[in-house]
Order: structure tokens, then sequence, then C-alpha cells
């Protein structure tokens, strides 16, 4: 029975590999990405306003994910928004974002993609991290 379930882990995990569609561009250029957190922005779904520089003309849309370094297993997610210029990602933005909410001083790392029109070429990443409560 271990065989199987190794094997039918072994064979999933070799799916969902070949699903990557996204592909990094060449050239791909580094972001500056900076964010602060807010008393709203604790234990909410309200994503803080970020600044994003260095990107790159072709962006259509910019992808954001947050970690909690401190406890990575929880999963606070992020979203995907569309791009226009101008470097900021207004706040409460993001929807599949679940804010930050540690009982003690936690971590939290961002990390942002710039990706083209149909979302297939990274062209551009960059990540900031910032400490809540501060």
């Amino acid at each position: 029975m271990l065989k199987r379930s190794l094997a039918t882990m072994l064979v999933g995990a070799a799916a969902l590999a070949g699903c990557q569609t996204t592909k990094e561009a060449p050239n791909l250029a580094t972001l500056s990405l900076s964010f602060a957190f807010q008393k709203p922005h604790a234990c909410s779904r309200l994503s803080p306003e970020y600044t994003v520089g260095n990107v790159p003309a072709e962006t259509k849309f910019l992808k954001l994910r947050m970690v909690d370094l401190d406890l990575p297993t929880y999963a606070h997610g992020g979203g995907t928004v569309a791009y226009s210029g101008g470097g900021k990602i207004p706040e409460g933005s993001l929807k599949q974002y679940e804010g930050p909410c540690p009982p003690t001083a936690h971590r939290y790392e961002v990390t942002v993609e710039a990706l083209n029109a149909d979302q297939t070429l990274v062209l551009g990443r960059g990540k900031a991290t910032e400490k809540y409560p501060n």
C-alpha cells in the first residue's frame, strides 16, 4: 500500500510540474517593492497599498503573494491586479489576501511579479519584508 501511495504522489507531482505555463523573460527586471502594515490591515482582508518600481513597459498585470516567514505553512494569499502604470497598487486591491494576525511579531515577505498581457511571461520580480506588529 505504501508503494502504491508513493507512486501516486510521484505521478501527481510530475503532472503538476508539467502545468507550469508562466515563463521568465530572458532579461528579467528586478522590481522594487515597498509597503507598510497599518492597524486596519491586521486580522482583516484589507491589503495595504503597495508601491512597485522598475516595472517594465510591457507589464499588464502585477501578481503579489504574501508569506509569513515565521509560519510559512499559513496561507496569506495575495492576488493579481491589472496594471496600467503609476507604480501604485491601491489599498484593498488584493482579493485573495488575508492580513497579518500573529500573537507576537512575525516577518512577512511579499513577492511581486510583473506579467505580460496574457500572463504567460514574467517580465520582472521583486520582494520586500516587513514585520508586524512593528
